[in-house]
């Protein structure tokens, strides 16, 4: 059964994961309200444990979205990552990003109401 609570959207971008080790180029490959799955580019490794970074994404349009994540699986190529906290223009532009994506607005907003619950 899916427990997921927020829609993810498919969204290929490049971005740059920032972690203690140094920052690596990664393909965005989907993101939500509340994280992103990425594939790190080649020849690159991060070691996942527990890592906490900070995921830079530059649309077409040149606004940066960008959000503090905690690594929450991965393997060598691929990790997932939840949002721990981000600013309000970067939120703003998710939001705006998601909404271009989603065929229903109201699950936006039912998505928007539990985002905010959950940081209460």
């Amino acid at each position: 059964m899916e427990k997921r609570r927020f829609s993810r959207i498919a969204f290929e971008a490049d971005a740059h994961l920032l972690v203690d080790q140094g920052r690596f180029s990664v393909q965005l490959q989907d993101i939500s309200l509340k994280g992103a799955l990425v594939d790190l580019k080649e020849g690159s490794h991060i070691d996942a444990a527990a890592e906490r970074g900070t995921l830079e994404i530059t649309l077409n349009n040149g606004i940066l979205i960008s959000m503090d994540v905690k690594i929450i699986h991965g393997t060598a190529r691929r990790m997932g990552l939840e949002c721990i906290q981000i600013d309000i223009d970067s939120i703003a532009h998710l939001r705006r990003l998601v909404e271009l994506n989603l065929a229903d607005e109201s699950l936006l907003y039912r998505e928007l109401k539990a985002l905010v619950k959950n940081n209460e």
